[in-house]
């Protein structure tokens, strides 16, 4: 690696933790409670601290989701403008997974997630509550700074694993180094944890697309079988195969009311978005996507019987 790659990336992660300290310090004097997140987390823990080997570009900040608007709050008060918020409009009226605050003038970007990735449906206290217990903190800078429990970050690596990963991308890079570098113990709590949050299935998938990782999860008493919705998701290429993805994810009647929306787009869409929607027609083809198993059952059934 040429060496001004290296002085680079371990430069940029070093204005990454500063920037992190000043957040960190900034909430607690609002008594807002946190945690770091990925970035310098993992690479202390799963790195050896080699900013080198594992760099990173922002800040990743957990809250309690009751304190949300506090920590937007002190953001703003340190220079931090809102490029990204909550509430930007999404496909189905939904909000962002995150809001993303930006300062210009040390063009560092801190990420305020309501979850992390493959645990959407979580509440968020509960999640809070489940990262937070046991507590546990990191050195950074000299100072101390509150971090996800062991279990927590086993799992929070596993579920960062997406269907467009595979190796060479970071969220595998992470995986890998974490199947030999965690203990087996530690990976009991995390699939303890798994289950308790309702991921079991979720972790297991996941860790069988890793040749490694399927052994782990045959050891932690794991599926590796992908549900449907997760098959589904793995297609890329079409937009009806990641919204019926979505449809068969969300538990309950929440399946329905996402259906439902596809068609009819709430307020909120159609003013982002002055196009959709317009007119019957458009509606019409959002059906599309909810008649497709449809037709796939009655393919492969094959042509019905002609009447004479």
């Amino acid at each position: 690696m040429p060496e001004r790659t290296v002085t680079r990336d371990a430069a940029n992660c070093l204005r990454i933790d500063h920037a992190a300290v000043e957040v960190i310090r900034a909430l607690d004097i609002d008594s807002v409670p946190s945690l770091l997140l990925k970035g310098p987390v993992l690479t202390e823990w799963l790195f050896g601290g080699d900013r080198n080997r594992r760099p990173y570009v922002d800040v990743d900040l957990l809250v309690p989701s009751h304190r949300t608007g506090d920590a937007q709050r002190v953001l703003e008060g340190i220079g931090f403008t809102c490029t990204r918020p909550f509430d930007g409009v999404l496909p189905h009226g939904r909000p962002r997974h995150a809001a993303t605050w930006f300062r210009g003038r040390d063009g560092v970007a801190v990420d305020l997630p309501r979850s992390i990735h493959g645990a959407e449906r979580v509440a968020p206290d509960r999640l809070w509550s489940a990262a937070r217990c046991p507590a546990a903190s990191i050195g950074l800078l000299g100072e101390r700074v509150a971090v996800p429990g062991l279990a927590f970050r086993a799992l929070h690596v596993v579920l960062h694993v997406r269907p467009k990963d595979a190796p060479g991308t970071r969220a595998w890079g992470d995986l890998t180094v974490a199947l030999d570098a965690v203990p087996l113990a530690t990976w009991r709590c995390a699939a303890d944890l798994a289950a308790e949050l309702g991921l079991s299935s979720t972790m297991g998938a996941l860790l069988g697309r890793h040749p490694r990782g399927r052994s782990l999860a045959g050891r932690l008493g794991l599926s590796c079988a992908a549900p449907l919705a997760m098959r589904w998701e793995y297609d890329r290429s079409s937009e009806v195969t990641r919204f019926l993805a979505e449809v068969l994810e969300a538990p309950g009647i929440e399946g329905l009311l996402l259906a439902k929306e596809k068609v009819l787009p709430p307020a909120a869409y159609r003013a982002a978005h002055p196009t959709a929607g317009r007119s019957r027609a458009v509606r019409i083809r959002r059906l599309a996507p909810l008649l497709r198993p449809v037709r796939l059952v009655r393919g492969a059934r094959g042509p019905g019987p002609r009447r004479a």
